[in-house]
Order: structure tokens, then C-alpha cells, then sequence
């Protein structure tokens, strides 16, 4: 920012910014400005911020002059050396702020540039400094604001601990500097667990009752905690706003992948902390009764547990011991078993008794996460032989189980009907057991339905390796993902219907106009599912039609209806 223009005593540059944001200083004090300025370029390097003019002038300056200063400087697209000698010594000399000041300076952090590395949330600096200046009822006044505003530059920047805590001792008032000191113990930011899990909090973390939430999970001590453990996380759940969310965030980081920012790529190995805040978090997502969190729970058992044998002769399909199961998924299944019981192990979220139909949406919940850990953990699409006949289990891409009989030479037989007759008839038992496992897959496919439900609303974006190795290489979900549209972010963002090359192994777009665009593997490119309803309607209309004329049956209701 400096230069030999400034040297010499002429106008610096930056005082010519966004004069709307940021109205021009008064003459005699941009005067004083420059000259101290001046006297610091003419200085020796390295400067001594103590001993410098600017620093000095900065705390004569009246506080109305310091709030006009520190607008101009929080425009500015960067600042050097010399001006960091004024920006600086801002933060710690009252500059009189009001609420709609602070509004306005995280309004503009939000629309700054990236900072470059080792400047990460370098916008969010002023304004959460200007918050200190609030009385109580003046932070109560931007909260909302405070959260979006932390929350977004977190996804585009990555988490800065330091900062969030300052933010947090904010919101929370006296309780902030204890809530920020057990967060940082319990959920330490040099641990991937405990990263993910706080970045996916945000300042969620310091939310009415969070920490303490987070807290007690780390208590839980037991793969089957007590009922005293129990009856005390029911209490905690309740004033706690969109507990789904604060659940969702320390029941992923070990088996999810969708998380944007570049210094969260996928599922993070759990610490001993981090691994009995999963455990705890397990059993109160059976508590609060959400369906997201009931179905992490479900992924963390089929995706992190083992595999059993095939579909058993005696129509069996017990999960078997979970005796070497990690402690995780040995309490994520005990919780979803004890939820689906309905048995009264679990105490209620609420203490009003809650209504016949929300309980069964619960227990639908829990059932459908234990058939598809069934179906997954006993073949899953594995064919099942007799002597004479195999039974055949495939994904239709628009979600639904099937199955299907072949003979001794692989064929389909002419007649399927009298096949099936004849193998309920000779084999009643293994014949039920097919069936079983047939619902059951029903289950996992509708689990995996969600998911993708769940991540198109969500605008998930994901490199092309991470969608790979979690949805279109999965022999459940990839069907079912070939007949969704997606689109490449940022670019021209190519989007049409995916297509995968056996020969070689790759994914491309296939547009409406017939057009094919090859999908690389670079990190840098991203892929979602296209979100329609950021689109012109005569688009949306065009891929419609290009579904119906080709017949294609969506999973979700993306553009197609018809479920």
C-alpha cells in the first residue's frame, strides 16, 4: 500500500474508497493522517509498533475520528506494513460504536475477498472488536448476525479458534470465557475429529446449552450408559435449538464426506475424546428422535462395523456379537435396538407424553436404520444359490429392490412365476429369509434415498474422487445416483445426467443437446447435484422433458415426480 507518491506527502490511495460505507475524514484529521504516516515510512524497518507516530496519533484521536479511521481502513483491499501501524492499535482504543455500526462492519466482512494465507477471517477482526463496545442488550440486538456472519466466513476460510472464542464470550456473556475453555478441551482444534465437528458447529457450539451437551456425551462411560446418564440427557436435549444439527455435527465426522471446506476432505479417524462424544451423541439422537442423526447412526454400523457371511440356509439374519466392533458402532446399534424396541429403556425428549403418531414416525425411524444394517452386514447384493437356482438382488436406478432367479447357466428361467412357486414350495424357509432380505435392502436403498435427499437441499459439493468412493461407486447408491442431474460448479457449470464408460472406468454429463462432458479427477473441480430451483424454468422444463422421452424414474423428486 505504501509507496514513494506516499512518501513524498501525496494522497494515499486507500483514503479514496467506498465513500457510501465509509464517509472521507474530516481535512484537518486526514492531514494528521498522513503526516504520521509519512513519519513512520521515513523511520526505520522494522517498525517499532510501539514507538510508532500512527500508533500514537490513534490514541490521540477522539473516538468519533477513530470509528470514521477505522471505516475507511476496513474497506481497503489490503494493507501494508505502514498502515498496519494504524489499523492495529483500532482495536484495543474505543471508537464508540453503535449496533447498527457493528451490523454494518460484519455486512462488509462478508463481502471482502479471500484473505491471503495467514490472514484467514482478517475481515471479521474490526467488527468483532466494535461488538466489545456493546452494552448486553447491543450484542443481543446482532446474535443472529454475529452467527450468520461467523458461520459463513468459516465455511469459506476454515475455523479460527481464537476468533470463534472471542465471538463466543460475546453471545454467552459472563459464561462465555468456561464455555469456550471446555469446548477447546473436549473438542481440541489440533484433533480431525474435533475440527470437522467444530466447523460444522460454527458458533452453533455456543448456543444455549451446547457445551454442556457436549459435555455430558463426554461422561457417557459406557458403550450402555446409565439410566441417571440417560434420564440427564433428556434434560439437556430440550432448550436446545435445532438439536439436529448439533447432533448431525458429532455423528459425521467419522463416516461423512460432504463437508465443503478444503481443510475438512472426508470422514476423520476419532480420538478416545472424540470417539466418547460420538458414543454419547448416539444415544441422544435415539433420545431427540431426528431423523438425520438416526440415520448416521445407522451409516456409522454399516460403514464402520464388519460384514457377517452371506444370507443364512435357516432364513437367520442375526446381526451376530458385536464383541469386536469398535465402541462406537457397538453404541450406535445398541441405541437404534433399544429405540426400536420401545421398551422404555430410552426416557422421553419431552416430559409431556408425546403423541401415538410421533412415536411411530420415531420407531419407523430406528426399524428402517436396523433393516438396512441387515441387509448390509448379511450380503447386502450378494447372490444366494441352491443347488438347482441363484436368487439375484439388484438396485433399480429409481430406488426400488428386486430380485430375480437364475438357473444353473445363469439364465433367467421362462417362466419366473412357476421358479418362485417351486422354491416356496420345496424351501419355505429360505424362500421368507429372500424376502426378508429383499425388504430389508428396501430399507437400505430408502436410507440411501435420504441421504441424497437430504445432500441435494443441502447444496453438497464434493470432488469427483469423494463422490466416487462414497455414492457412485456404491453398488446401492450408485444406480440410483445415474439417474439424478448434476452439474460442475464454478466453470461453465456443465451439467446433464451421469454417465459411467466401463472401458474406462471414468463419468461424464450427457446434456440435452447430446452433448457429453468428461468428468477429470481434478481436487479443485466440484460436482452436485443440480438444485433446479436456482434455475430458469424453461431449463428445468428442457431437462423434464429429456427424463420423460427417455423414461427415466427419479430417486427423489428432483425433476420427476413420480415415487
Amino acid at each position: 500500500m505504501t509507496s514513494d507518491a506516499q512518501h513524498s506527502g501525496e494522497r494515499p490511495s486507500w483514503l479514496d474508497g467506498d465513500t457510501y460505507f465509509a464517509p472521507p475524514l474530516a481535512p484537518e484529521t486526514e492531514a494528521r493522517v498522513r503526516a504520521a504516516l509519512r513519519q513512520d515510512q521515513e523511520g526505520a524497518e522494522p517498525f517499532d509498533r510501539d514507538a510508532s507516530r500512527c500508533a500514537q496519533l490513534v490514541a490521540e484521536l477522539a473516538p468519533a475520528e477513530r470509528r470514521a479511521l477505522a471505516r475507511i481502513l476496513h474497506c481497503a483491499p489490503g494493507l501494508g506494513p505502514v498502515e498496519r501501524l494504524l489499523w492495529e492499535p483500532l482495536f484495543i482504543h474505543a471508537c464508540a460504536w453503535e449496533p447498527e455500526d457493528v451490523d454494518r462492519l460484519f455486512s462488509r466482512a462478508l463481502c471482502a475477498d479471500v484473505p491471503d494465507a495467514g490472514e484467514h477471517w482478517a475481515p471479521l477482526r474490526l467488527p468483532l472488536a466494535a461488538a466489545r463496545e456493546l452494552t448486553a442488550d447491543g450484542v443481543r440486538s446482532l446474535h443472529s448476525k454475529l452467527c450468520w456472519a461467523l458461520s459463513a466466513a468459516t465455511e469459506r476460510t476454515g475455523y479460527d479458534a481464537a476468533l470463534v472464542g472471542q465471538a463466543a464470550v460475546l453471545l454467552a456473556g459472563a459464561d462465555g470465557p468456561r464455555q469456550v475453555a471446555t469446548a477447546d478441551r473436549l473438542l481440541s482444534p489440533l484433533l480431525p475429529y474435533a475440527r470437522y465437528a467444530r466447523a460444522m458447529l460454527s458458533l452453533g457450539m455456543f448456543g444455549d446449552g451446547v457445551v454442556d451437551l457436549i459435555e455430558h456425551c463426554a461422561a457417557v462411560g459406557n458403550v450402555r450408559p446409565s439410566a441417571q446418564w440417560l434420564r440427564r440427557a433428556a434434560k439437556l436435549i430440550r432448550p436446545i435449538y435445532a438439536v439436529d444439527k448439533v447432533l448431525n455435527a458429532l455423528l459425521a465426522p467419522p463416516v461423512d464426506a460432504t463437508t465443503r471446506g478444503y481443510w475438512c476432505p472426508g470422514p476423520a479417524p476419532l480420538d478416545d475424546t472424540g470417539a466418547r462424544i460420538a458414543m454419547g451423541a448416539a444415544w441422544m439422537a435415539c433420545i431427540a428422535g431426528e431423523p438425520r442423526p438416526i440415520r448416521l447412526l445407522g451409516a456409522i454400523v454399516r460403514r464402520l462395523g464388519g460384514a457377517l457371511p452371506s444370507l443364512a440356509s435357516n432364513g437367520t439374519s442375526d446381526l451376530g456379537s458385536l464383541a469386536a466392533e469398535p465402541d462406537l458402532v457397538r453404541a450406535a446399534y445398541a441405541a437404534l435396538s433399544a429405540l426400536a424396541a420401545g421398551d422404555g429403556t430410552l426416557p422421553p425428549r419431552s416430559p409431556a407424553p408425546c403423541q401415538e403418531q410421533d412415536r411411530q414416525r420415531v420407531l419407523g425411524f430406528a426399524r428402517s436404520a436396523l433393516a438396512a444394517i441387515r441387509a448390509s452386514r448379511s450380503g447386502g447384493l450378494a447372490p444366494v444359490s441352491d443347488a438347482e437356482f441363484t436368487a439375484v438382488f439388484t438396485v433399480l436406478p429409481h430406488g426400488q429392490a428386486a430380485v430375480e432367479f437364475r438357473d444353473a447357466d445363469g439364465c433367467a428361467p421362462r417362466d419366473r412365476a412357476e421358479i418362485e412357486q417351486a422354491v416356496r414350495t420345496r424351501q419355505p424357509e429360505r424362500y421368507a429369509a429372500l424376502h426378508r432380505h429383499r425388504a430389508d435392502l428396501g430399507a437400505w436403498i430408502d436410507e440411501e434415498r435420504a441421504e441424497l435427499l437430504y445432500l441435494w437441499k443441502d447444496w453438497a459439493s464434493m470432488t469427483l474422487p469423494q463422490w466416487r468412493e462414497r455414492w457412485f461407486d456404491d453398488p446401492v447408491a450408485g444406480p440410483m445416483c445415474r439417474n439424478l442431474v448434476w452439474e460442475v460448479e464454478y466453470e461453465q457449470r456443465p451439467r446433464g445426467l451421469l454417465v459411467r464408460d466401463p472401458a474406462s472406468d471414468s463419468y461424464c454429463l450427457h446434456d440435452i443437446d447430446g452433448r457429453q462432458t468428461q468428468l477429470g479427477t481434478n481436487q479443485s473441480t466440484y460436482l452436485r447435484m443440480w438444485p433446479v430451483w436456482s434455475e430458469d424454468s424453461a431449463v428445468v422444463d428442457a431437462y423434464r422433458r429429456l427424463l420423460t422421452d427417455r423414461a427415466v424414474r427419479q430417486p427423489i423428486d428432483q425433476l420427476d415426480t413420480r415415487h
